[in-house]
């Protein structure tokens, strides 16, 4: 068995906690910074499958992986959606259908993320031998032509009449080949040499400048991506996520000795219950402070310190019983 990289979870952490920032109505400048939490996420699941062989055949990677995702996600929901309803809200039929589809637009919006990591789940075999199959150029342009062909597909959203269709296009298709970008790349990197992640750090680099150039010279200033190019992604938010995922990567050999803190390994090995506890937590903070900052602060720490007795107590579960949803309630 391969030792685990405790860099991957120090990427997981900063992630998760870029995340979490997103939601506390933080100033127009720390919000455009921090949109890079999503892709960086994505980028290392993709670090995480790097060098893998995927058995597909019988189901031993779509089931068990489809499982990790959504019971943790509908345990939750069942719980919040009852959580809600006590605090004297009106639950509609639509809301909670669009909950179960992990609908951005129809349910509960936080839960959006998990609906992409589905799709780029059951795209992972063909990502992996589309990977393999290319060199370091015709790779770096396979990624240009797929940022290039997302914008052709969303231009063609504006032709869906339908909104139920239209909405479903975009958490489709185009989350998919979006969120794909970020998770190939990292497939591309997890074992790459320094000289080939220098390329793409210098690649993405030029892009970066050369769209944010284009970008003031149309728009001027301030600068913002998110929400504006994020629903649906647009490459602008794709070469900024792309830019900052491999530079944090990059910069692995100074970095790595923060990956070696305890808080930043269990926050970065405890991400999808943390940011399940985050939308509650993130209710309570709302209700008790304006202040963004006190916001995040007190959302983050009540959802790690949940997370944490959750933990406890699941292993003190697992050492009675031996039932196996128990392994849901943690990770």
């Amino acid at each position: 068995m391969k030792e685990r990289d405790n860099y991957i979870d120090f990427l997981r952490f900063v992630g998760i906690t870029m995340i979490v920032l997103a939601h506390v109505n933080s100033p127009l400048a720390i919000a455009q910074i921090r949109c890079f939490d999503v892709p960086l996420m994505l980028f290392v699941s993709g670090l995480s499958f790097g060098g893998r062989v995927i058995p597909i055949i019988g189901n031993n990677f779509y089931w068990p992986r489809t499982k990790r995702i959504l019971i943790p996600v509908y345990l939750f929901l069942s719980f919040y959606l009852i959580f809600v309803w006590l605090l004297g809200n009106d639950l509609s039929i639509s809301f909670i259908v669009g909950s179960i589809f992990l609908s951005y637009n129809y349910g509960v919006q936080f839960v959006w993320i998990m609906r992409v990591f589905i799709l780029v789940m059951l795209a992972t075999p063909l990502l992996i031998k589309i990977e393999k199959h290319f060199s370091r150029y015709g790779f770096a342009v396979f990624l240009v032509l797929m940022i290039a062909s997302l914008e052709l597909f969303i231009g063609l959203k504006s032709n869906i009449k339908s909104e139920f269709w239209s909405i479903l296009y975009e958490e489709s298709l185009l989350w998919l080949l979006a969120y794909s970008t970020f998770f190939i790349i990292g497939l591309r990197l997890r074992f790459a040499a320094n000289k080939e992640s220098l390329f793409y750090m210098m690649l993405f680099t030029v892009c970066m400048v050369g769209a944010l150039l284009y970008y003031v010279t149309i728009k001027g200033f301030p600068i913002i991506i998110s929400p504006d190019y994020k629903y649906p992604p647009h490459s602008y938010y794709i070469i900024y996520g792309l830019w900052c995922s491999v530079l944090f990567w990059y910069l692995k050999p100074i970095l790595k000795n923060v990956s070696t803190c305890k808080i930043v390994l269990f926050v970065g090995r405890n991400t999808i219950w943390i940011y399940l506890w985050h939308i509650i937590t993130l209710l309570v903070m709302s209700r008790v402070t304006d202040i963004w900052y006190i916001k995040y602060i007190g959302t983050l720490s009540l959802s790690i310190v949940i997370v944490y007795f959750q933990t406890r107590f699941v292993a003190f579960l697992q050492s009675k019983t031996s039932f196996h949803i128990w392994k849901y309630l943690i990770g």
